[in-house]
């Protein structure tokens, strides 16, 4: 599980959420709203990937590697 209230740090409500791979392959995508938990259970390998966080408006961004166990 990641809750986005531990890694984005951005202000705003609402989020898209991609994850990706090493390779640039995205994985998942869904929106969201703040506070939210995600459920990473049914991502396979496990490994290293980059969560990109997007606000509503597109105009904040954060990314943050993260490895899934």
């Amino acid at each position: 599980m990641i809750s986005l209230t531990n890694i984005s740090g951005i202000p705003g409500e609402n989020y898209t959420v991609r994850i990706m791979n090493l390779l640039g392959q995205e994985i998942y995508r869904d929106e969201f709203v703040s506070g939210t938990v995600i459920d990473v259970s049914g991502i396979h390998p496990k490994g290293l990937f980059f969560i990109d966080v997007i606000t509503e408006t597109g105009d904040e961004r954060v990314v943050r590697k993260v490895v899934l166990e």
